[in-house]
């Protein structure tokens, strides 16, 4: 008898959450190890129930008991049913015309012609109301799961439409790039064509005129072979300035300013080399045909000395006359 009492009282401090972490890990673990202690639990369970319901257990076992009991739905419907069954059996007649009471009040008369003696009228009633509230849990629970299917059911056919729209998309976008290919293909086709046509087709000849200039000349000359007019035809689309420059410095490199008569600036060129002729060393200078009109210019020549400093080299009078 002591042992059961120690055993219920383990039970107690377990379920009222008394215990340290390894005596409730020990008790767990011997809880799996041995099935006759779950009906133990079970009963140590139902006696603290009627414990509290029936005000028998001490202040600080029954705020253990709400804090750890009540928070769940099974032990909160046990102590409803433990409480209308304390009220149904001390209830004088006059208090029983609650719904709880009618209830109670039937199944005693259909337990009177059995003639049961109290124990064991409470003990069947609990199990009738176990098992009526077994049977609500059950239905409870089926609808449950019927609304969790349904959900998952839901769920998949939402899964499978978001599956069919992409494949849709990605045929689409696939049949996109197909159509884009093709187009770029053509584009690319017919881009070599007219490239082979071009380059079968004879191209205009591009005139150039190279005129040969000597420094020293003055604009100021008054006699015919001091003052050539170069004729420009409509025809030339380059001219090509030959600069002579006689035997100067080495230089690292020239600048070759083009200026009008009036002092305007028409081009300047930098970093241009000298090359030897048969005259001696020349700088060329290339420029366009339309870029000089009827009018007369004047050139200056500076090389560039390798300490960076620009010296002027020579001047240059050209007169153009165009067609």
């Amino acid at each position: 008898m002591k042992k059961q009492t120690v055993e219920a009282r383990t039970m107690e401090r377990y379920l009222l959450g008394e215990m340290s972490e390894t005596e409730r890990l020990a008790l767990e673990e011997e809880y799996f190890s041995k099935p006759d202690l779950y009906e133990q639990l079970q009963n140590t369970e139902d006696e603290l129930i009627r414990r509290y319901v029936g005000h028998e257990l001490s202040a600080e076992e029954r705020r253990l008991f709400e804090q750890r009991l009540l928070s769940r739905p099974w032990h909160r419907d046990k102590i409803k049913l433990a409480q209308a069954l304390q009220i149904y059996l001390t209830a004088k007649p006059a208090e029983k015309k609650s719904a709880a009471f009618t209830l109670f009040e039937k199944t005693r008369t259909w337990l009177r012609p059995f003639e049961l003696k109290p124990v064991f009228t409470w003990s069947f009633a609990t199990a009738v109301m176990a098992m009526i509230f077994v049977s609500s849990w059950l239905l409870f629970e089926t609808k449950n799961l019927q609304t969790q299917l349904s959900q998952v059911e839901m769920e998949r056919r939402l899964f499978t439409q978001r599956e069919q729209e992409l494949r849709r998309q990605t045929d689409a976008q696939r049949e996109q790039n197909k159509n884009l290919l093709a187009q770029l293909q053509g584009e690319q086709n017919r881009r070599a064509e007219l490239e082979s046509k071009f380059s079968q087709s004879p191209q205009p000849p591009r005139e150039l005129l190279t005129l040969n200039l000597t420094p020293g000349v003055s604009r100021d000359a008054k006699e015919p072979h001091q003052r050539q007019r170069w004729q420009i035809s409509s025809e030339t689309q380059l001219v090509r300035l030959q600069l002579y420059i006689g035997s100067a410095a080495s230089y690292e490199s020239f600048r070759v300013i083009l200026e009008t008569a009036a002092g305007d600036t028409i081009l300047t060129q930098y970093q241009l080399a000298a090359q030897r002729t048969e005259k001696g060393r020349a700088v060329a200078l290339m420029l366009p045909a339309n870029l000089l009109s009827y009018d007369d210019y004047l050139i200056t020549v500076k090389g560039v000395l390798p300490s960076g400093e620009i010296e002027e080299v020579s001047n240059y009078f050209l007169s153009v006359a165009k067609e």
